[in-house]
């Protein structure tokens, strides 16, 4: 296949966080590979879990303005190896589904996702939209909304006419993760889960004083 033939590779990360350090090595492993890319800064809407779950609307937005296929990658994952083109990219969409059973919250995981350019593609990125502001609008609501487990209950309980196939480990491997690591040697994609160093800087103003001190040693 040609090079023209890979997705648009899309992101975006939060302003005026550490992930606008964490997404300079996406975008230049973008670069490395001549990949081309759509990488943007957006406002953090006050906590991770809804800056996270700006992730359909900001797909949406992409996909209605470029009508072309696409593939996110979470701002802090990296290009480790050039990409090709993939069968999976025949489908409507295509996602890394992990070994467990369907009612999981991790049996999708949204790190890397394909979206073909479209109608049944485009129904299910609205879909996941709605879904998510569905369950920030859950009176009493005590669990933490979860992009990839709302985007899990669309593709697997949801009636719709899209073609979904699991996306190779190889493009969105996540270090030291049990099922990766046997299965996935040489990676295309590894995802740096940043969440795990500044979840809490993003959803806690207070103690960011502290981190500023940590992040800048």
């Amino acid at each position: 296949m040609k090079r023209l033939s890979f997705p648009l590779v899309a992101s975006f990360y939060t302003k005026n966080t550490p992930y606008e350090e964490e997404v300079r090595h996406l975008r230049d492993s973008c670069e490395r590979f001549h990949l081309e890319h759509h990488i943007v800064g957006v406002p953090s809407m006050g906590s991770w879990e809804l800056n996270c779950a700006y992730k359909p609307l900001f797909l949406l937005q992409m996909m209605e303005k470029l009508r072309r296929p696409l593939l996110w990658v979470d701002a802090d994952a990296v290009f480790v190896r050039e990409p090709s083109f993939l069968e999976v990219f025949r489908a409507d969409l295509a996602v890394r589904m992990y070994n467990c059973p369907d009612h999981h919250p991790s049996r999708i995981v949204s790190a890397t996702l394909f979206i073909n350019a479209t109608p049944a593609a485009l129904q299910i990125l609205h879909l996941w939209a709605e879904e998510c502001i569905s369950r920030f609008q859950e009176k009493d609501r005590k669990q933490e909304v979860w992009d990839q487990d709302a985007l899990r209950k669309v593709l697997l309980e949801e009636e719709h006419g899209a073609t979904y196939l699991p996306l190779p480990a190889a493009y969105s491997k996540i270090p030291e993760h049990p099922e990766d690591e046997a299965i996935c040697q040489d990676p295309v994609i590894v995802q740096n889960q940043a969440s795990r160093r500044y979840k809490r800087w993003v959803n806690c103003p207070e103690e960011r004083q502290s981190f500023d001190i940590f992040f800048s040693q």
